[in-house]
């Protein structure tokens, strides 16, 4: 009986330290990786938008 016990313990104990690992370093990192590539994303659709607008569609450059 006893041993059982010990066992869901040990067992309630590493679900425990697994979960605080995941919240406090699992979910930052996630978020973090999410912004930079939303950042990346947005640089990237910005720079060819920019880059498309220096061109007429036959493909000359526009000159001011």
């Amino acid at each position: 009986m006893l041993d059982t016990f010990l066992g869901l313990i040990k067992w309630f104990l590493i679900l425990a330290v697994v979960a605080t690992l995941f919240i406090y370093i699992g979910i930052p990192i996630i978020t973090v990786v999410a912004a930079v590539g939303l950042c990346y994303y947005l640089y990237r659709k910005f720079r060819l938008a920019r880059q498309r607008a220096r061109y007429t569609p036959e493909g000359r450059r526009k000159v001011n």
